[in-house]
């Protein structure tokens, strides 16, 4: 048996635990609920500043979901410390986000911290993946998954992993009854 390393991160009371290879499930909310990212340009932003994190930072969104004010990753970080990820997509996209606007004043678009959760076993990410994949349904953005473009469900569709019209039907009521925002 492989025994990993667990560390923590400690910040204003908040305890982040970190295991190497670990997946992880992010949220993270906008300051107030301002819907930042109704637009395409600042969708596109945001997927930029997570390209760019890509050359400094060892990670994978394995499922995301970019709403007009949150955004939900399931998260493999290669470096464990998801946190420097999180960390540098907010804070760069509000650089970004402020240059792109002529602002120069200090904003702070996000709330404090954000939410995370270790993925402990199969059926955690099967139920997370599917959680992110519904998301802007049970925001009642679309009425089912593949007609919200800002998420990873037509790539998992593409892949073999649900079929088109996944969610009009099978979704287990725990999915849709599961709030992690």
């Amino acid at each position: 048996m492989v025994t990993k390393e667990i560390y923590n991160s400690t910040m204003r009371g908040v305890i982040r635990h970190f295991i190497p290879d670990s997946i992880v499930f992010i949220t993270s909310v906008t300051k107030f609920r301002e819907p930042i990212f109704i637009d395409e340009e600042s969708r596109q932003l945001f997927y930029s500043t997570i390209e760019n994190a890509h050359r400094i930072h060892r990670f994978e969104i394995l499922a995301h979901v970019l709403l007009p004010d949150h955004f939900h990753w399931l998260l493999s970080s290669a470096d464990s410390d998801f946190s420097k990820v999180v960390k540098s997509v907010k804070g760069n996209f509000t650089v970004n986000y402020k240059s792109k606007n002529n602002l120069n004043y200090p904003i702070n678009l996000w709330q404090p911290r954000y939410w995370d959760h270790l993925i402990r076993n199969e059926k955690d990410y099967i139920n997370h993946i599917e959680y992110i994949h519904w998301n802007p349904v049970k925001h009642g953005l679309v009425r089912e998954p593949f007609e919200w473009e800002s998420s990873s469900f037509c790539d998992w569709v593409r892949n073999g992993y649900y079929p088109k019209n996944w969610g009009d039907k099978e979704l287990s009521l725990h999915v849709k009854e599961m709030n992690f925002e």
